[in-house]
């Protein structure tokens, strides 16, 4: 085994599963903050639906997603071979480093373990940059102008940024983009959270440009995580060239179908933004009134919170809540973020308040 593979990072929130078998108690009954999914769940209809169509597993899927990625394009008014569709946005981030050319990747930090994971197994020199600002990591013109100067081949950042939600303007992300445009470097854009800041979407700028990828995820907003479904725009150009790496089969036939469905929920997606944008204030208020702890501010459906007192971190509150079947997303495996942070989603008003009684007897 090499000493690449033994480096890589794959600590992540969502162990569900894991922490039922350890409590002995079912799935059901673990509440996890650590995922930041849509706490409304899978949009309604969506089980009938499938269940409607579970016959078609039967069949092979279509081997590249093709009518999927067709009806993305018309969703957002792209031209056809825009889009590729495939098992999660994670997919693309592994199949890109590689693809674009084995040079330096630099990543806009804190972010995605992930992001790395990829790059080390493609054989890419990593390194990071990172505002020195300190929490919450706010990028500003001159920090993210500073991440696409010459030197790295491809170019990591999220909007919003995972774990602080912090949010890049979408008028800074194109002048990014038209800065690299016909050089050697890629900015590869994780929108996997925008669904909670639409407005800043790159989706359908992207095939405009050569040297932009732009990667999105139905895990987030449509609470589908177990199903594998994610999507990256791009030039055509850079679609023909990458469609053949893709696995054949990549996107199942379930995840196929309910990428259809997804699709056609609006009012399902406001719902969930209204009920986000008013937990994530409520929930803010609450920590401004704990000294033990600093939350701040957000674009996404998560809060990324600092441990004040001395004598706690990160992990063992983690450790304490699991006890109490609370899931929270220890941050200590975020590079450049350390052990005094946690992330949290935001979920209802019923489901924070059981987080937040047990935070106010831990801390």
């Amino acid at each position: 085994m090499s000493e690449i593979t033994l480096s890589l990072n794959r600590f992540h929130g969502g162990k569900v599963f894991v922490t039922a078998r350890k409590l002995n108690v079912s799935p059901e009954e673990i509440l996890d903050f650590s995922a930041s999914i849509n706490p409304l769940g899978p949009p309604p209809g969506l089980k009938e639906y499938l269940f409607e169509r579970f016959e078609r597993v039967v069949h092979y899927p279509e081997i590249s997603a093709d009518s999927l990625a067709r009806t993305f394009e018309v969703r957002w008014g792209l031209d056809e071979g825009s889009v590729l569709v495939g098992n999660g946005s994670t997919s693309f981030i592994y199949l890109l480093p590689a693809a674009l050319g084995r040079g330096p990747q630099r990543i806009a930090g804190p972010a995605f373990g992930e992001y790395e994971n990829a790059g080390l197994l493609a054989g890419c020199p990593i390194e990071y940059t990172i505002p020195d600002t300190g929490p919450p990591w706010f990028y500003s013109e001159s920090a993210l102008l500073e991440t696409i100067k010459p030197g790295a081949r491809t170019i990591w950042i999220a909007n919003p940024a995972n774990p602080t939600g912090q949010l890049i303007p979408k008028e800074l992300l194109l002048e990014m983009a038209r800065r690299v445009e016909g050089s050697d470097r890629f900015i590869i854009l994780d929108e996997a959270f925008i669904e909670f800041a639409p407005e800043h979407s790159l989706v359908a700028e992207a095939p405009q440009f050569r040297n932009l990828m732009v990667l999105r995820s139905l895990t987030k907003m449509y609470a589908l995580p177990g199903l594998r479904l994610g999507w990256m725009v791009a030039h055509p150009d850079w679609i023909r060239e990458l469609g053949p790496r893709l696995e054949p089969w990549a996107v199942n036939v379930l995840a196929h179908e309910a990428g259809f469905y997804c699709l056609g929920q609006d009012a399902y997606v406001r719902e969930t933004n209204a009920l986000i944008e008013r937990e994530r204030k409520a929930l803010l208020q609450e920590f401004e009134a704990m000294d033990s702890v600093t939350a701040y501010p957000s674009a996404a459906n998560y809060l990324l919170v600092r441990i004040e007192r001395p004598d706690r971190d990160a992990p063992g509150l983690a450790e304490s809540l699991a006890l109490r079947k609370l899931l929270i997303r220890d941050c200590s495996s975020f590079k450049y973020v350390g052990g005094r942070f946690f992330r949290m989603a935001v979920r209802t008003r019923d489901q924070n308040r059981l987080l937040m009684d047990a935070l106010n007897k831990l801390l």
